[in-house]
This record gives C-alpha cells, sequence and structure tokens, in this order.
C-alpha cells in the first residue's frame, strides 16, 4: 500500500475513534458531521490507490 494512502486512511481512523467519542458525549451533529468527513477521506484514498491498478476501478484494487 502506498505510504500517502496508509497515512489517510489512519487519519480517517484518529478521526473515527474522535467521532466516536464525540457520539458518547451526546454531541452527535458534530459526530455525524466528523463520519461525514471520515467516509470522504477513506474513499479518496481507496481511489487514490486504485489509480496505481491499471484497468480496475479504485474499489476493487482494495478487495
Amino acid at each position: 500500500m502506498p505510504k500517502r494512502v496508509e497515512e489517510e486512511l489512519s487519519e480517517a481512523d484518529r478521526m473515527h475513534a474522535l467521532a466516536v467519542k464525540m457520539r458518547s458525549q451526546k454531541d452527535t451533529a458534530s459526530a455525524d458531521m466528523l463520519e461525514g468527513k471520515v467516509r470522504a477521506k477513506r474513499r479518496r484514498a481507496i481511489a487514490r490507490m486504485g489509480r496505481r491498478v491499471r484497468g480496475t476501478s479504485g474499489r476493487k484494487a482494495v478487495v
């Protein structure tokens, strides 16, 4: 896995952990917003990885 992709995914994991913590403190709105960012970040990282594999979409490269 490319280094940049790994960094993006680990950052997404950290953001997700933060969102979970927020949700436990009943701050659902900001937790939802963060989760949206997490999802986008993961999608971008996965797509970036897929660009290195010829003839497949970003999703296929992961599975």
